[in-house]
């Protein structure tokens, strides 16, 4: 039986099915997904079911490393700052195989997570990205505040 850390878990650890299975995806589908797994997101059809699916799951390990990315099976702006953040800039030429490694190892230490000036707001859920960040939305606060309880007054 293999021990953690010993050279038959770390083979085990790197292989793509378990990279695949490992952020969330079951077995059909990862099945499904392994022949793209040696092809860089550049050659991929994004519209692809499969694509949209590896996207899915690369984007809740990347939350689960602490991004913010929304899970939209679109590599959107924050999605590709975080990948940018873990393989580089060229992170569309790197493999989905090397992307879903990295990002696995990036939830194993919470590498992507903001250790300082997170602002917990408890139980507001995540807001969308605005020009201005948490200061539109303070200010988007006030001004509803002002017209729809200090004007009825």
């Amino acid at each position: 039986m293999a021990t953690k850390g010993s050279p038959t878990q770390h083979r085990k650890d790197n292989n793509a099915r378990e990279l695949l299975l490992g952020l969330g995806m079951g077995n059909y589908n990862a099945t499904i997904a392994i022949q793209y797994m040696f092809i860089a997101p550049a050659a991929t059809d994004p519209a692809m079911p499969s694509v949209i699916l590896m996207t899915k799951h690369l984007q809740l390990g990347l939350r689960a490393a602490g991004a913010p990315v929304a899970v939209t099976g679109q590599i959107d702006d924050a999605t590709a700052r975080a990948l940018i953040t873990l393989v580089g800039p060229d992170w569309n030429q790197v493999t989905w195989y090397e992307l879903f490694r990295a990002t696995t190892e990036a939830k194993r230490q919470r590498t992507l997570a903001d250790r300082g000036g997170d602002l917990e707001l408890g139980l507001v859920p995540d807001l969308p990205e605005v020009p201005g960040g948490m200061l539109t939305w303070a200010a988007a606060a006030v001004a509803a505040w002002y017209f729809l309880v200090y004007k009825k007054r």
